[in-house]
């Protein structure tokens, strides 16, 4: 995930939020707001992948995503994940500042 958060943004997030080695590292309070999904991961392949992706980094398996669920569970409850459905819009304008595909 934090390959492919690194691809995304070509270097930006270095600048916002420092380098970035490990997913638990968007837990912090640094990152308040500023995780989303790309969609809702019931209706959105991309979403799903980002859910998947932060699961096997919590040492989940394909057969079971729970580990995924709870780490943007554990996001939510630490306000920073961000509901709105990132675009490149809302990340101009702000409101997502920083987002996980799980695409290439």
């Amino acid at each position: 995930m934090v390959q492919r958060l690194r691809r995304l943004h070509g270097g930006r997030l270095s600048s916002k939020f420092g380098t970035i080695t490990s997913l638990s590292q968007l837990l912090h309070a640094k990152f308040k707001n500023a995780v989303a999904l790309n969609g809702n991961p019931t209706a959105a392949n991309a979403a799903l992948n980002g859910v998947m992706m932060a699961n096997l980094a919590e040492g989940g398996t394909a057969g079971s995503i729970s580990k995924g669920v709870n780490f943007f569970h554990d996001l939510k409850a630490k306000g920073n994940f961000s509901p709105v459905s990132a675009t490149g819009a809302t990340i101009k304008s702000g409101s997502t500042r920083s987002f996980s595909t799980g695409t290439t």
